[in-house]
């Protein structure tokens, strides 16, 4: 009878099956921030109407992108394009056209399968870019933060914000 070890990509996986979903977020923006330093900030068009926010993002085809924790309600569109979607809530596949609502504290991880406008509406009354975003979003270091001790290297790095 030959024994052989267990496989420790399996152990691995069956490890990351057990965390939560949140947690399973965190792991997977860590790695993927431990995996390479060629990151793009990618740039974004900010508009503001009557109490409202608006700000959009270009997703190049390939990019994942990953988003700050909000701390209030939110619409999201996909005004062009195809994006993965993960969530605490699940696996999405978004495809233009398509509007939704996102919860306080939902986080999102996106892979754009194809070249991807999403749009973002926040209501405020703010103007100011900085304070706009400690009142939408945990800051950078709350997000660094929630990881574990192992996965302290994302401080201090930028976030992408869908």
């Amino acid at each position: 009878m030959e024994i052989t070890a267990p496989d420790p990509l399996d152990a691995e996986m069956e490890a990351f099956g057990r965390l939560s979903r949140r947690d399973q977020i965190l792991s997977a923006m860590a790695d993927i921030f431990a995996a390479s330093d060629d990151r793009t900030v990618l740039p974004i068009k900010e508009m503001f109407l009557d109490g409202m926010y608006i700000r959009e993002i270009f997703i190049p085809k390939g990019a994942f992108c990953i988003g700050k924790i909000h701390r209030q309600n939110c619409v999201n569109v996909c005004s062009q394009g195809s994006i993965d979607i993960v969530t605490e809530d699940g696996f999405f596949n978004i495809t233009a056209p398509f509007t939704g609502l996102s919860q306080p504290g939902v986080q999102k991880l996106g892979f754009a399968l194809e070249d991807t406008i999403w749009t973002n509406v926040f209501r405020t009354d703010e103007t100011d870019l900085e304070k706009i975003e400690d009142v939408i979003a945990l800051t950078n270091a709350e997000m660094a933060s929630l990881l574990d001790p192992e996965r302290r290297y994302l401080k201090g790095k930028e976030f992408l914000c869908l």
